[in-house]
């Protein structure tokens, strides 16, 4: 029967698929030839073909090439699967397959081979249809994706399109093509953060109900919990039950969502990329520059733009440079550092500047500037200015940021959309400090309600320390303030990844925080590791940082290790003092670090004690007033007041007298 014959075709392609593994080319040929001639099934016939273009290293280039042609014109069910007048689909015919998700692999597939044939040949029509096919790639996972329901199925297909996105940039960069290159780094990132600012910026402006808005973030939150659950514990009938049964739930209130409000659930899929062109509009100051990087495990690329220019570059020898970044990334979460290890921290802080700025003049370019960076893979939750710029120089003059002030971004076309929404806070400032915690777990933290203080400098700050910093006040009051500015425990729960904040009397997840609208321009975590959480591939990381963007936040400055405490608040507080006085706030923070670094020598000097604060997100400025400029003001009115009552008196009795 039918069921049995592709069972059993099936079962001979993985076994041709293990031969060829193995390096037995002949074997597994044999195998694939006999599905190829004696099975009925589109898919099993079309696999069996794109495996002998992939597996078999005897195959001559174009045979190989004819091998992946012929699987997508079976797929595509062309009525000439002829491949010597082969073209690459349109997308309307790529959709119409219905094999679809088997073509998108088949076209990835041929496109490397297509990247391999340029380096063996020389020859540049190689590169352009590989430019063609993985254009086509592209479009097509962006349909997937936009027919997915969950957030876990589009992260799936975010996630096939991450090497895909890397080879285009290659193809991009040897055919000298920075416009297409920017297009496929911005493509890499963040995809999931646009859609969920999108859509809340809808809900805000179509007036979706919040009743509804919160059912639908209820029944999604239990698709996400019942799956994790599943997958810890497959052989559980009950939690598979209840895991498609809140799936079921979830897929027909989306429907009936759409029917009532279809602009609402459409724009979660609608992402735009921002152009070169685009791009450099936000750099045309010659106050900024930016760089954006993409890496895989064996290549990796940048673009540096600026108001007069635009790099695209290669960066050389990914695997020295992953290790110096994972050897850095170790050194500076240690308060002390040996003679040895402080040398080595040194060299590795300068090779990796040159790798990740290897053209011309690159510290004259940024030198000064506010360098805006958009980091990717093992750069994510690297703090840059901790990199130094010469061997000379003492360790503080020669840090990163001594020459330039550093901010961070998920990608331009993220910052694009979170920068659309319009915030209208109606309070300056509010500070939440539990100092004591009801979870046994988490210990008391006696200096932050002191470094708080800080707050009542400003005016129209409120403060809600111990009893009063509880999740119930905070939700009620987040959508208030232009700064939030939270001091407590942060931390990963240890079974699931997710990131949480921690109140007086419980812990808030990144799963919580989305979809609570905001409207601060700033937000301030001022706790340990709330940059950290689960690497997605093609979304970076996981964090709080990207709760907050996600319902409304312009910036968050977050730390990427356990803080020191006392540095972190001398940081923080002169962070506040030149927001005061106008600067933008990674000005701000790069002055604070200047102050700090100026101030302290030896091993306080080191990374530790001041680079785990990082900036991500708007660099526009926070205005603030001093209350000690209203208590000047009210004690001059007083004393004005007086000095007439005195006078008037005087004068009275001096008439009287007279």
């Amino acid at each position: 029967n039918n069921g049995y014959q592709r069972a059993y075709y099936s079962t001979l392609t993985n076994i041709a698929t293990i031969y060829s593994k193995k390096g037995r080319t002949r074997e597994a040929r044999l195998l694939y030839q006999k599905v190829i001639d004696e099975s009925k099934d589109i898919k099993q016939v079309a696999n069996a073909y794109d495996n002998l273009g992939y597996y078999d290293n005897k195959a001559s280039l174009s045979e190989r090439l004819r091998f992946f042609q012929k699987a997508i014109n079976i797929v595509l069910e062309r009525e000439n699967s002829n491949t010597d007048n082969f073209e690459i689909p349109t997308f309307d015919e790529a959709t119409y397959s219905y094999y679809i998700e088997e073509l998108t692999t088949y076209l990835s597939d041929m496109s490397g081979l297509l990247v391999n044939a340029y380096y063996l040949n020389q020859d540049l029509s190689y590169l352009h249809d590989a430019l063609k096919t993985l254009r086509l790639f592209d479009q097509l996972i962006s349909y997937l994706r936009y027919e997915s329901n969950t957030e876990q199925s589009k992260l799936f297909w975010v996630s096939r399109g991450v090497n895909n996105y890397l080879l285009a940039v290659e193809v991009c960069y040897l055919l000298g093509d920075s416009e297409q290159a920017f297009y496929f780094m911005e493509k890499n990132k963040a995809l999931l953060l646009q859609e969920g600012v999108k859509k809340l910026q809808v809900q805000l402006k179509s007036s979706v109900p919040k009743m509804l808005v919160e059912k639908e973030y209820d029944l999604h939150y239990n698709v996400q919990s019942l799956s994790e659950q599943f997958r810890n514990n497959s052989m559980s009938t009950k939690l598979r039950d209840d895991y498609y049964e809140a799936t079921e739930s979830y897929f027909n209130f989306m429907d009936s969502l759409k029917a009532r409000y279809p602009e609402y659930v459409k724009v979660k899929s609608d992402v735009d990329i921002v152009s070169l062109k685009e791009g450099q509009q936000y750099f045309q100051s010659d106050e900024s520059c930016f760089v954006e990087y993409i890496l895989g495990n064996e290549k990796g690329y940048g673009i540096y733009i600026d108001e007069k220019e635009v790099k695209l570059f290669e960066i050389s020898d990914v695997e020295t440079l992953k290790k110096n970044i994972t050897l850095l990334k170790s050194y500076i979460s240690k308060p002390v550092l040996g003679i040895k290890e402080l040398k080595s921290f040194n060299d590795a802080a300068f090779k990796t500047f040159n790798q990740l700025f290897p053209f011309q003049n690159a510290l004259e370019k940024i030198k000064s500037r506010n360098l805006v960076i958009a980091a990717d893979n093992n750069l994510l939750n690297f703090p840059f200015e901790t990199l130094t710029v010469d061997t000379v120089s003492t360790l503080p003059q020669s840090y990163l940021i001594v020459n330039s002030e550093i901010s961070y971004l998920q990608s331009v076309s993220a910052f694009r959309q979170i920068n659309q929404k319009k915030n209208n806070p109606i309070r300056k400032i509010l500070g939440i400090a539990p100092v004591k915690f009801q979870a046994d777990s988490l210990i008391d933290l006696l200096g932050s309600g002191e470094s708080m203080k800080v707050l009542e400098n400003f005016s129209d700050s409120d403060v809600l320390l111990e009893n009063n910093a509880l999740k119930s006040q905070f939700f009620d009051r987040i959508d208030q303030y232009e700064i939030l500015h939270i001091n407590t425990h942060a931390g990963v729960e240890p079974n699931t990844q997710e990131p949480w904040i921690a109140f007086k009397n419980t812990k808030v997840t990144l799963s919580e925080l989305y979809g609570i609208a905001n409207q601060a321009e700033l937000v301030i975590l001022d706790a340990c590791k709330t940059n950290s959480g689960i690497t997605a591939l093609g979304e970076g990381i996981m964090n709080l940082t990207r709760g907050f963007f996600y319902n409304g936040s312009k910036s968050v400055l977050a730390s990427l290790w356990n803080v020191n405490e006392k540095s972190g608040s001398k940081i923080i507080q002169s962070f506040y003092k030149y927001l005061l006085e106008g600067y933008n706030k990674s000005k701000a923070l790069q002055m604070a670090k200047i102050d700090y670094l100026e101030n302290h020598q030896l091993t306080e000097t080191l990374p530790y004690y001041w680079a785990g604060f990082t900036l991500t997100g708007s660099n526009k400025a926070v205005k603030l007033s001093s209350n000690k400029y209203w208590q000047m003001i009210v004690v001059c009115a007083i004393s004005f007041i007086l000095i007439t009552v005195i006078v008037y008196f005087k004068r009275r009795k001096k008439s009287l007298d007279i």
